[in-house]
């Protein structure tokens, strides 16, 4: 078994697909705390909490296929470096091709990893770094071949069953230290001539160096699904999310919804965005999220978005694993303030990708502002606690509304409908039920929207007494 040093700077992205422009995977890198020595050994405990992710794919047929031989990588970092391991399936370890052995030769033409980083997603500033199954290494910049000797450190450990590269790229070497959220553009290829098949593959398109092709990298502070797994899911920056406009308007070319930012109309935060029907014919529009890979698959998560409606009346959430299958869940329409939609997502056990639609099928306003995804377990209930101040200050306006309303048409069986309502509610609020069990939350929303229907009856009440 031999062992070689050499320079890397790495970064790893999402998978473009080519029949659905910016459909993206993203990267979520963990911090750590811990000492990672790159010795091609990946025994730290830290490599085992970062997801591992790969479904690589080749550019041998039109549109992409799966690659033959498969690659998956994991990521960490630290206030100095950028960690990589990345590992290499290969049933023919003894027909690998590698023909140079020196520091900045074409290393390319081997078997062999290039890996490039965007840092800041700054136009024409790609770093790429390429090593072969042997450790020999070569660096560019933008595609220049020149820009060699960049600084980084790696090893090349064989085995029967593959290769694997374990690296650590300074943030020194890319002029920039990470932010916790920032996006980086990032991607993977590798390139396999083993036994005389050849094979190009990425993680990010389907083998094509082409800086459209980058995906996302972001850098979180905790193990993914401890935190929201939607990075911009606040809708603050133009990032992450993509509006998508289809249905009969293709055919007929008339426009009949439009996807937007909206300063004006928001949650929390400078903006929101919002799917709005605005022509004759009915088809679909949504927001739709760049592709999730890096989550936990046995675990259920939470997924919540606050919605606004005016006159709306097809609002949905959708969500598809894999980019194939897929669940919906209708949401209330109608004139409607900001309130929370949530519904637990559960991913099958084959789920290589998440992604999430908002969508208007019908007619009216959706606004979307504050999505979250997190994971649902004993360990992380932020999600029900951030519920909770939520409902009850939303509980709160409700009940005076509703009894100053009461008071002005003097209604008593609203009052008395309004009474029960108004016990059950602080019965929930007031115990530790929200924090237990998820499908309160529904319980709660339904008395609520009750609440508000008493308090628009007595009103209708009241209009009338005057007249």
């Amino acid at each position: 078994m031999r062992l070689f040093f050499v320079t890397v700077i790495v970064s790893m992205a999402l998978v473009l697909s080519r029949a659905e422009a910016q459909n993206y995977k993203i990267y979520q890198a963990i911090k750590t705390t811990a000492p990672i020595v790159s010795d091609g050994i990946l025994d730290e405990k830290d490599w085992q909490d970062p997801a591992k992710t790969g479904d690589f794919h080749s550019n041998r047929e039109v549109g992409g296929t799966p690659a033959r031989q498969q690659t998956c990588f994991r990521m960490l970092y630290d206030e100095s470096n950028l960690y990589f391991a990345v590992e290499c399936e290969e049933p023919q370890m003894a027909e690998l091709v590698v023909n140079h052995f020196r520091h900045g030769e074409a290393v390319e033409k081997d078997d062999s990893i290039t890996i490039w980083i965007n840092p800041g997603r700054v136009q024409g500033k790609c770093f790429g770094f390429t090593v072969n199954a042997r450790g020999v290494s070569r660096e560019e910049i933008g595609g220049q071949a020149e820009a060699t000797n960049l600084a980084w450190e790696v090893r090349v450990e064989q085995s029967a069953a593959g290769w694997v590269v374990e690296a650590a790229i300074p943030f020194e070497t890319l002029g920039i230290g990470p932010n916790t959220g920032a996006s980086w553009g990032l991607n993977m290829f590798r390139r396999h001539y083993a036994g005389g098949f050849v094979e190009k593959s990425a993680w990010s398109g389907i083998g094509n160096e082409g800086v459209e092709d980058f995906g996302h990298l972001t850098f979180v502070k905790e193990k993914a699904g401890r935190s929201n797994l939607l990075v911009n899911g606040d809708f603050e920056t133009n990032t992450f999310w993509h509006s998508w406009e289809w249905g009969p308007f293709q055919k007929t070319k008339r426009r009949n919804y439009e996807g937007r930012y909206d300063a004006e109309v928001k949650y929390m935060g400078n903006r929101s965005v919002y799917v709005r029907h605005i022509g004759e014919d009915y088809g679909e529009c949504a927001w739709y999220t760049d592709s999730i890979t890096n989550f936990d698959r046995a675990a259920k998560y939470m997924f919540t978005v606050y919605v606004k409606s005016a006159g709306g009346g097809g609002g949905k959430v959708q969500v598809l694993y894999n980019d194939r299958a897929q669940t919906v869940y209708n949401m209330a329409g109608g004139d409607t303030d900001w309130r929370p939609f949530h519904c637990v997502i559960t991913p099958p056990e084959d789920a290589k990708s998440i992604r999430i639609y908002l969508k208007n099928c019908g007619d009216g306003t959706y606004w979307f502002d504050d999505a979250s995804l997190v994971v649902c377990d004993a360990e992380n209930n932020s999600l029900q606690k951030s519920l909770r101040p939520y409902y009850q200050k939303e509980y709160a306006k409700i009940r005076s509304e509703n009894l100053e309303a009461l008071e002005k048409c003097g209604d008593k069986e609203l009052e008395v409908k309004f009474s029960a309502l108004d016990d059950k509610l602080r019965r929930i609020l007031e115990s530790g039920q929200m924090e237990d069990d998820i499908a309160v939350f529904e319980a709660i929303q339904k008395l609520l929207d009750e609440c508000r229907e008493i308090k628009i009856m007595a009103r209708k009440v009241r209009l009338k007494l005057l007249l």
